[in-house]
């Protein structure tokens, strides 16, 4: 009893501590469970206790990285699942900062996409609002025609059109994505002011 009492009396010397600092994520252990717990702070005292979702394993044959809000990957191999997943999770932080996605996607090296990411690819641009573009760099005819099966399904699904390309030089593919931004931003501009 006593315990209980001095863990819920901490327990609210963190709340009053934490009202006062200005930092988006915090993590703190509660020894009670045992367990750390990673807090997203909203605004500066208002604390959501909802775990951020954890950062999927990054797959050995992806190389990824941000261009400020561009999203640049290279598969070596297949398009599967994990790749999948870890991609989403990008694609879900630029969405939520910037309004939409844009994507550069190097193919030269990837065999094929396989049934279980397409329909992850699939489900979670169902559930996503944001307006997105991807540009495909070097890939073989047949990932092409993946790709372009796949997306055209994603339309059908979601009724929003897919605004992809195919580019056989980066340089190409980045003055596209350029020229998608602008178009892009002003959707996502509409779609934050319904």
């Amino acid at each position: 009893m006593r315990e209980r009492r001095r863990a819920r009396f901490c327990g609210s010397i963190q709340r009053c501590l934490l009202a006062s600092m200005r930092v988006s994520n915090l993590v703190l252990f509660f020894p009670e469970s045992g367990l750390w717990r990673l807090f997203r702070l909203e605004a500066a005292g208002n604390m959501t206790t909802k775990p951020e979702a954890s950062i999927p394993p990054k797959p050995a044959h992806l190389d990824v990285h941000c261009e400020d809000d561009v999203l640049i990957a290279t598969i070596r191999g297949a398009y599967d699942a994990a790749v999948a997943r870890h991609l989403e999770y990008i694609y879900v932080k630029l969405a939520d900062r910037y309004g939409y996605r844009l994507a550069l996607l190097h193919a030269r090296e990837t065999m094929t996409v396989t049934p279980e990411a397409r329909r992850l690819i699939a489900g979670w641009n169902a559930a996503r609002p944001d307006p997105a573009a991807g540009a495909i760099v070097g890939a073989s005819f047949g990932v092409q025609t993946i790709a372009k099966l796949l997306l055209r399904a994603v339309e059908l699904i979601t009724r929003k059109p897919a605004s992809f390309a195919f580019f056989h030089a980066e340089a190409e593919a980045f003055a596209w994505l350029d020229q998608q931004r602008v178009t892009l931003r002003k959707h996502a501009a509409r779609l934050q002011d319904e």
